[in-house]
């Protein structure tokens, strides 16, 4: 949505920030080394975007501050590998993993996320880590909720922005 991307483009987008907090939850509990540009994370100064020139350019797109590196393939954008960042994120393999994960749900998730960023509008890009807080499964913290699995709560899909007047009337979905 922010970007104006296909589904199969933000889908490979979204996989590499949930790589990306898990590696940096695994780092912060010592499961992890550090990378080198990890330093500048920790200043809050934003790492270069790096560039190549012709097809195989790089570029890089902030989500939830997080730098999320991606390519232009003859498929689309793609997301890069957390760890290689040479190879590109799989959509069709990540909407497996997500088919697999929420079962009969998926539609109805998919359904009510997009509807969420469609209320939050232009305040979208200001509001979109504070949704993923409020919608993100409850596990431990720390070391004890490392690989631990959450329920997603279908509830809290949209019950986080403003409810627009037709949901108002009772056409909610």
């Amino acid at each position: 949505q922010l970007f104006s991307l296909r589904l199969d483009e933000a889908l490979t987008l979204g996989s590499a920030y949930a790589a990306e907090c898990a590696r940096a939850k695994g780092t912060s509990l010592g499961i992890y080394g550090s990378r080198p540009n990890d330093d500048n994370d920790e200043k809050g100064d934003k790492p270069e975007a790096e560039t190549t020139d012709g097809d195989d350019a790089i570029q890089s797109f902030i989500l939830m501050n997080q730098t999320i590196p991606a390519r232009t393939t003859t498929h689309g954008l793609r997301a890069l590998g957390s760890t290689t960042r040479s190879s590109e994120l799989d959509p069709h393999a990540i909407w497996k993993s997500l088919s697999k994960k929420l079962g009969d749900d998926l539609a109805l998730v998919f359904q009510r996320m997009k509807r969420a960023a469609e209320q939050a509008g232009p305040e979208l890009e200001q509001t979109a880590y504070s949704y993923y807080m409020h919608i993100r499964p409850d596990i431990p913290q720390g070391a004890k909720g490392w690989g631990a699995h959450g329920h997603l709560e279908i509830v809290k899909l949209s019950n986080f922005y403003p409810i627009d007047n037709n949901e108002k009337a009772g056409k909610q979905l």
